[in-house]
């Protein structure tokens, strides 16, 4: 059997499709695909499917990965060229290859907020934007699924960088992953909470890339 990895984009009307939604997207998409792929065993056979690090609902992503198991191998260019044609509008899978690495592996990842304001900023706002990511402490109320816990967003920042273009604030994340990460929408809503008459008319969230601990792209 072939572990198999395929590394795919999440965009478009996708982005509103949630992770379980997706995990069975992407099983019905292989198993139509007609690839010879391992099924589990006992009463309910099923293909067995591994997203790693989920994708919060509403944001897109070139850089999702997903492992399946093959019963022999095949082509990789054939398994992306099959997947994709049967796969909805916004997912599409850019590459296939053999899954050797861990995805425990994955310590952060980097995201592009896009600031979007209905009037060009100027340069003292957009100072105050890059002033207040400065700070050695920004606290906010982090939610889990059983309590309400205040802490450090700076504490889950590895880096920050921002941009400007007449209405757009371009704010690229390296943000901490996994169990110990946190949603990216709490480097927004800090801001806006916290600094007065900076709140965008809406905001874009895209996924650009995974890495390691030592900031190695992973694969």
């Amino acid at each position: 059997m072939f572990k198999t990895r395929i590394l795919f984009k999440k965009t478009g009307r996708a982005v509103y499709i949630s992770h379980l939604d997706l995990m069975q997207t992407m099983t019905r998409a292989i198993c139509r695909s007609k690839l010879p792929v391992w099924y589990s065993e006992g009463f309910n056979p099923h293909i067995y499917l591994s997203i790693a690090a989920p994708l919060p609902l509403g944001m897109s992503s070139i850089c999702e990965v997903a492992d399946f198991t093959l019963l022999e191998r095949i082509n990789f260019t054939e398994v992306t060229e099959k997947i994709n044609a049967v796969l909805p509008e916004g997912l599409e899978v850019v590459c296939a290859y053999d899954a050797v690495r861990k995805v425990k592996d994955i310590a952060c990842a980097k995201f592009r907020l896009t600031l979007n304001y209905e009037k060009p900023v100027d340069g003292a706002d957009f100072l105050r934007i890059t002033d207040f990511y400065k700070r050695e402490r920004i606290e906010i109320e982090k939610k889990s699924k059983s309590s309400v816990n205040l802490v450090n967003l700076k504490d889950y920042i590895r880096e920050i960088r921002a941009d400007l273009k007449e209405k757009l604030v371009y704010l690229d994340v390296l943000l901490r992953a996994g169990e110990g990460g946190i949603n990216p929408e709490y480097i927004m809503t800090a801001l806006t909470n916290q600094e007065s008459g900076l709140k965008p008319e809406f905001t874009d969230f895209l996924k650009l890339e995974i890495y390691d601990e030592g900031l190695n792209v992973f694969r």
